[in-house]
């Protein structure tokens, strides 16, 4: 942990870690690969957005990848995508 804040910085790292997990904690089946896609579509999607706005590139992230993991959540909760 110590090197990936060292590497992405405190933000990023500690997003990575915590939001996919909240987005998930209702899921029973499938929940470390559902993380993984939402990580990887929010990363994909926070770079698309920095590069387009010409914005920094973490902040992006985590603001894409909290709104991803929300709706999810959300989707979630109503019972759409419960894997389980």
């Amino acid at each position: 942990m110590t090197i990936a804040v060292q590497l992405v910085g405190l933000y990023l790292a500690f997003t990575t870690l915590i939001v996919p997990a909240l987005a998930t904690r209702r899921m029973v089946r499938r929940r470390v690969a559902v993380g993984y896609a939402l990580s990887i579509v929010g990363y994909a999607l926070g770079l698309m957005a920095s590069t387009v706005t010409d914005s920094p590139s973490g902040p992006a992230i985590v603001w894409i990848m909290t709104a991803i993991a929300i709706v999810f959540a959300f989707a979630a909760a109503r019972g759409r995508w419960i894997a389980g």
